[in-house]
């Protein structure tokens, strides 16, 4: 909550559990959402979680898909306790198995989580476009797009965090406003941008198509700041919450990619 105040920030990402182990404990729903309002009342007005990186939602591979099922139930829980806005999660790969098998594994996955964590209460499940790598799933455009519909029944639950490091890494080339603007564009027709409700601000330093998902300093990467301004002051975008993923400690780094950020505006 000190740190939240003291960089000023309005959007918060924590975890709630161990992003890189199975095991999970329950949380206090008294202590969680004590913390939550606190970071509310520090002036942070979104606070979400970033799922655990374990999780694949495309794969059918066992044991690990059953654990990413329960696993994801328990992020929600989790999420519901905090009382937080949304929770982020990595979809996954299909390892190979297709993307028609992976949409399949996605869409049971998120329904049977949805269906065991009650409405009233659990944050929007937003799931993040990935760097292309291998045979993850959600690189194109178009695989977010076909995940929206499929999850239509349950749309008031579900989302897209777009995050900017991984979009040029699969192939949309953001260098710059003009490109970004035509990412953007793409992304508005291809998924819909009512679908986009978190920003994660990441530069990079791998070229466009280059399928790595290796975050750097805002204006410091190939996107430049020309792109982060274009983003900042879209008219559909502008009001989401933009969270930095950048490299460093979080007051010294940090502080200095917020401030990137800021003078854009």
């Amino acid at each position: 909550m000190a740190s939240a105040k003291d960089l000023g920030v309005e959007a918060v990402q924590i975890f709630t559990t161990n992003p890189s182990s199975w095991q999970a404990k329950l949380a206090d729903p008294t202590t969680a959402r004590a913390f939550t309002d606190a970071l509310r009342a520090a002036g942070v007005r979104t606070v979400v979680s970033h799922a655990n990186y374990l999780i694949n939602l495309a794969g059918s591979e066992e044991p690990i898909y059953g654990k990413s099922r329960a696993a994801l139930i328990g992020e929600l829980e989790r999420g519901a306790a905090y009382g937080l806005d949304h929770v982020i999660v990595h979809i996954g790969s299909h390892k190979g198995a297709g993307l028609e098998s992976g949409y399949s594994h996605i869409e049971s996955a998120v329904h049977a989580a949805l269906a065991a964590v009650p409405a009233d209460g659990c944050p929007r499940l937003l799931l993040e476009n990935s760097a292309g790598t291998g045979d993850n799933v959600g690189g194109a455009f178009e695989d977010l797009a076909e995940l929206m519909k499929s999850l239509e029944d349950v749309g008031d639950r579900v989302g897209v965090c777009f995050d900017t490091c991984h979009a040029h890494a699969a192939g949309h080339e953001m260098s710059g406003a003009e490109m970004t603007g035509d990412v953007i564009a793409e992304l508005d027709d291809v998924v819909g941008l009512d679908h986009i409700f978190v920003i994660h601000a990441n530069d990079t330093q791998v070229p466009a198509g280059g399928r790595a998902d290796r975050h750097w300093h805002i204006g410091e990467g190939l996107l430049g700041e020309d792109a982060f301004a274009y983003l900042l002051n879209h008219p559909q975008l502008r009001s989401l919450p933009f969270i930095l993923e950048t490299p460093g400690d979080e007051h010294i780094e940090g502080r200095r990619n917020l401030e990137a950020l800021r003078v854009l505006l």
